[in-house]
């Protein structure tokens, strides 16, 4: 993960922003935002053979740090999904339903 930082590329704009997550020639992931009004909703994929290597706790830091202040995160996580669950717990998301949720401040 030593260039981590400088491997995210973003792909679209306006409304929707995806990126993809890479170390030097490695496709790790990719993430996307789908912004509406001060709410966004994110949505991430690790590519498998790099799950379990801390790389979608990365990748949720990372789209706190690509929204504005007072935005309201939300992320739909199947139950079944332990480790999404467990990054977003961890990440201090709260259950809201079926969805977490964290005020970005």
């Amino acid at each position: 993960m030593k260039n981590i930082l400088h491997g995210l590329k973003k792909l679209g704009g306006g409304e929707s922003q995806i990126y993809i997550l890479e170390d030097g020639e490695d496709k790790i992931g990719t993430l996307r935002l789908d912004f509406d009004g001060n709410e966004v909703t994110v949505s991430y994929s690790i590519a498998a053979e790099y799950r379990k290597k801390g790389y979608g706790t990365v990748l949720i830091r990372l789209a706190e740090e690509k929204v504005p202040q007072r935005t309201l995160m939300k992320a739909f996580v199947k139950q079944e999904n332990v480790a999404s669950n467990k990054i977003f717990q961890k990440l201090g998301y709260k259950r809201d339903g079926t969805q977490y949720v964290k005020w970005i401040e």
